[in-house]
């Protein structure tokens, strides 16, 4: 668990760092590919996808669910392997974050733009991939051995 944590402190600062570059540096939208992809400032006050949730509400759900995630992958994964180390930390990482900017600010910043698909920031990449890469390789880094015939 030692690593997660540490690899967690690399998302989290990842994502704040880059944050604070677009709340310092970003005035105006930076386009990256022409009508697909730009750095555009956005405050979600919201959840996921700008969803509108009270803000007390917030903070409940997302501590809940970092909680339940704790104990899952505690009961679930076996950490010896980085393929489950860096998911899970992608994941843990990610949520602290945007929970972090959300007490500091009061909202969490967004700032990239793809298409019409709502803004998000890099807290949002590493959760969403974290997600992904556990859902992908859970058989090999499960604790649940196989039923053998």
């Amino acid at each position: 668990m030692k690593k997660i944590a540490l690899f967690s402190l690399l998302f989290i600062i990842l994502d704040l760092f880059s944050k604070y570059l677009v709340v310092s540096f970003l005035s105006s939208d930076f386009v990256i590919i022409e009508n697909s992809v730009r750095l555009s400032y956005a405050e979600n006050y919201g959840i996921a996808f700008s969803l509108e949730v009270p803000f007390y509400m917030i903070f409940i759900l997302n501590f809940a669910i970092l909680t339940a995630f704790y104990f899952f992958i505690k009961k679930e994964i076996k950490f010896d392997k980085i393929i489950a180390q860096i998911p899970c930390a992608m994941i843990i990482g990610g949520g602290v974050a945007n929970l972090v900017d959300r007490a500091y600010n009061g909202f969490v910043v967004d700032f990239i733009s793809i298409l019409s698909y709502p803004t998000f920031n890099l807290a949002d990449i590493f959760i969403s991939l974290g997600v992904l890469f556990l859902l992908v390789f859970y058989a090999k880094i499960s604790r649940i051995s196989k039923i053998k015939k």
